[in-house]
This record gives structure tokens, sequence and C-alpha cells, in this order.
């Protein structure tokens, strides 16, 4: 008679290892699959680069204050360049960037739009601007840019009002390469 279910009891502690195992274990539909602290799960898989494993982080930050008295968006200085290892990876592009507006001028405001480019391509829009003096800014996207080739971020501005929009040294822009 062939055993359909294991309980708990029913075998002695190591007794199957995974030397004894073959095919697949199916966990059902209400139950659950606990794994020991300090245990490693590995996917063997034909894609081989795991579930939603981070496979590489690349950091860019400025070094230098970057100005613009352009009211179209320009290209600034926060960016990053990945190369990703597989073209089914995605990209969780995180930024952190300050503004502030300095010289004489009139109105409200360090900068009108801001967007995120890939290889000059719009992959983020956000108009309305920021409407202090000074103002961070941060936040996170996805990308799939389906290429394992080099691909470079890069944050662009427009100034509002007629003053002189800045981005100071130390503003970053990371990017997380993630199998799926």
């Amino acid at each position: 008679m062939a055993l359909t279910k294991v309980t708990s009891g029913t075998l002695a502690d190591d007794a199957v290892t995974s030397d004894k195992l073959s095919g697949s274990i199916n966990i059902t539909t209400g139950n659950s699959l606990t794994i020991d602290s300090g245990a490693t799960i590995t996917n063997n898989g034909a894609n081989g680069g795991g579930f939603g494993k981070v496979l590489q982080v690349v950091k860019g930050a400025t070094s230098a204050l970057f100005s613009t008295t352009s009211s179209s968006l320009v290209n600034s200085n926060v960016t990053v360049t990945i190369t990703p290892s597989s073209a089914s990876s995605i990209i969780l592009l995180s930024y952190n960037a300050w503004y502030y507006r300095s010289g004489s001028g009139s109105g409200d405001g360090s900068i009108s739009n801001r967007d995120i480019t890939r290889d000059g391509t719009t992959i983020f829009s956000a108009f309305g601007g920021i409407s202090r003096s000074t103002e961070a800014d941060n936040g996170f996207i996805y990308d799939a840019p389906s290429t394992t080739s080099a691909v470079t971020y890069r944050l662009r501005i427009a100034r509002a009002s007629t003053y002189t929009a800045n981005i100071p040294a130390g503003c970053y822009m990371t990017a997380i390469e993630i199998a799926v």
C-alpha cells in the first residue's frame, strides 16, 4: 500500500534527506512549508538566477553642484549606469535629490518639472515642480530594460520662475538589478 500522507511523528528526524527526494514537492492550497532559520533555499531551475534575487547594486553620486537657468528639461549630473546580467532582469531605481534656487529672480519655487530617463527615453515624469525655494525629492522606479548592454539613468530638471535651479553635490541614484 502506498503512503499518501506523512504526519507528524511518522518519520524520525533527519530520516528524509535531499538524496532520498526525487521529483518535486507539492505544497497544496491552505498548507505551508516552513524553512528553519539558517537554512538555504536554492533554485537550480532553468534561469539559474533564483527568484527575486538581487544580482547587483550600483550607486552613482554627484560630486559637484549642478545648476541650470533652462526652463526646458536638461540633463543633470544625478546619474547611474548599470549593465544588466540578464535581459529578463528588472531594475529597481532609487533616487534622492535636493533642489534649491539661487540668484536674483521672481516667482516661487526652484524647479518646474523633473523626469528620469533611460538612455534618453523618459521612464518617469513629475510635472508641477517644487513650490518651495528648497526641497528634497526621492522615489523608487521599476524598469525592465530588456538588455544586457549598459543602460544609463539620469535625472533631468527645468527651473521654475526666473531663478537658477541647483542640485548640490551628494545627491544620488542607485540601480538594483533583480532576477525574475
